[in-house]
């Protein structure tokens, strides 16, 4: 018994010893009364000697409606007990504060989304929100229990963990567990203080172990691609084999797998990046191949040798493989873009419109945020290449590693070049201390 209905009972009772013995009334027993045959509910009692058609109209509505009190009374002791739940309900929804809902972190005109997330942690195990205005962390959570990213070395030279978002309110990010060679996807919300809330696995959402992982939410956010090379038997294992995408239904937790076709002589076949396309039917993606070895930190800009240094340029296309097909190769897709000679090096894409491919593509150490017409692969429009400070820094430094990710309406990005991060708006460079790595909007 709960300390509420102690209160009630202990009431009632005080409640029954002060009533008086002499204040009750007496039970009168009520004679049995024959009805005749074929008079209906709505007849009086027939009184012995009286007159079944001299009955006064109205007394017949009385009896029937002490019958009708007399039945209906355990469904009114039903309607009271769930009235009396939900008034409780209420009451203590008001006393203890409703849930939080997820927050729509969506940009205006003037300014970007209020906040930015991504994975941060020597182990890339800690998912971190930051206010987009001054970069302030408003929250920290680490992976789950039992998914972690740990060991010396382990899985070395590779991205164990990716973020996403769709809709400007629905996240998935995904952390491994390299003992056990499994990863896990999860999925959470903000509040409007920056605050996560409604985190929880993926259904369907614990996968083989993958590295350089790459992640997709569909527009409608039911389903996540995610894109990734599986994990090596071991941390100086470098006979990778070529990527895969997974697709996961975030209600059911059906999961498809895409793969295969894409293999060449001596190439590390990768995926670097994955988006859809607005109508949430198609898949695009970043195909890759390096030599020998997979692409390094980043696994989008430069080959490794099996030092770790750099060994030569991966050659990438951007493909289009399209649900309506229900193909399960990668093949099967068609080539939406080539590298050419302004522009040799792809590296990252999206697909804000269905017409227009969003890429960031390199030449030399110069970093540019083109747009390509669909179908065609023209350049039609330079979305950032005002990058002398960044040059100037990667001639000293290198580059690495590069990202690209956009708000819900396209209008903002978040560009990673190396260890130059910030938002991009109206070919404007927002600089961002802790750098936007694989984050997301």
């Amino acid at each position: 018994m709960t300390r509420t209905e102690e209160r009630l009972t202990d009431a009632l009772a005080a409640r029954a010893s002060a009533i008086r013995e002499e204040s009750l009334r007496s039970l009168v027993a009520v004679p049995r009364r024959r009805f005749p045959v074929g008079a209906g509910f709505l007849r009086r009692p027939i009184e012995p000697g009286a007159d079944p058609d001299m009955i006064a109209p109205g007394r017949a509505s009385s009896s029937s409606g002490r019958l009708w009190l007399r039945r209906s009374a355990p469904l009114a002791s039903a309607v009271a007990l769930v009235l009396a739940v939900a008034v409780a309900a209420t009451v203590g929804r008001l006393l203890v504060g409703s849930p939080a809902r997820p927050f729509v972190d969506r940009a205006t005109a003037e300014a970007p989304p209020p906040y930015f997330v991504d994975i941060e942690g020597m182990n890339d195990n800690v998912i971190t929100v930051h206010r987009t205005a001054d970069d302030h962390v408003t929250e920290r959570m680490h992976a789950p229990q039992g998914w972690y990213y740990t060991g010396k070395n382990a899985w070395a030279h590779s991205e164990p963990s990716a973020l996403a978002s769709a809709g400007d309110r629905l996240f998935v990010g995904t952390f491994n567990n390299v003992r056990q060679r499994r990863t896990g996807l999860f999925m959470f919300g903000l509040t409007k203080a920056g605050r996560i809330i409604d985190f929880r696995a993926v259904p369907g959402g614990d996968l083989p172990g993958l590295v350089n992982i790459a992640l997709a939410v569909s527009p409608d956010m039911m389903h996540v691609a995610v894109a990734g090379t599986p994990a090596p038997s071991s941390p100086l294992d470098w006979a990778l084999k070529p990527a895969k995408i997974f697709v996961v239904d975030l209600r059911t937790g059906a999961r498809t797998l895409i793969q295969g076709g894409l293999t060449r002589t001596h190439r590390q076949f990768s995926i670097p990046s994955v988006t859809w396309s607005p109508n949430g039917e198609s898949l695009i993606y970043v195909a890759q191949w390096c030599f020998p070895n997979l692409a390094g930190f980043g696994s989008n800009v430069v080959c490794e040798n099996r030092n770790g240094n750099n060994y030569g340029q991966p050659v990438s296309q951007v493909r289009q493989i399209s649900e309506a097909t229900r193909s399960t190769r990668l093949s099967d897709g068609q080539v939406l873009l080539h590298g050419t000679a302004r522009y040799p090096r792809i590296l990252q894409v999206l697909m804000v419109r269905p017409d227009r491919l969003t890429v960031l593509v390199r030449r030399g150490l110069h970093p540019y945020v083109v747009q390509f017409s669909v179908p065609g692969g023209r350049p039609v429009k330079v979305l950032y290449d005002k990058a002398a400070r960044l040059v100037g820094i990667l001639k000293s430094t290198g580059f690495s590693y590069a990202s690209l990710t956009a708000d819900g309406s396209g209008r903002y990005l978040l560009l990673q070049a190396d260890i130059m991060g910030g938002w991009v708006h109206l070919g404007r460079f927002h600089y961002l201390l802790q750098g936007v790595l694989d984050a997301t909007w």
